[in-house]
């Protein structure tokens, strides 16, 4: 599997952990009403968090590439 692929569906796992957990779980646990408010509220706030994951992922992943390429065989450290 290509590292692209398993950046993104590392991204999937992110937004489906942080919905179920901060949409349907944590309202539960504290006796909160599980409404439509809330539960776009935290699909959105995972979609945002998920992306912002994804880009320093991918960003991480471009930079240490590049130093791989650079460097030849040995990885670049800051």
């Amino acid at each position: 599997m290509s590292k692209r692929k398993r950046l993104i569906l590392s991204g999937l796992f992110y937004i489906t952990f942080m919905f179920v957990t901060m949409g349907l779980l944590w309202p539960w646990l504290n006796n909160e009403p599980i409404n439509t408010r809330t539960i776009l509220a935290s699909l959105v706030s995972g979609l945002g968090g998920g992306f912002v994951f994804i880009c320093v992922v991918y960003y991480q992943l471009r930079k240490n590439e590049a130093g791989l390429k650079a460097d030849g065989d040995k990885l670049s450290t800051p």
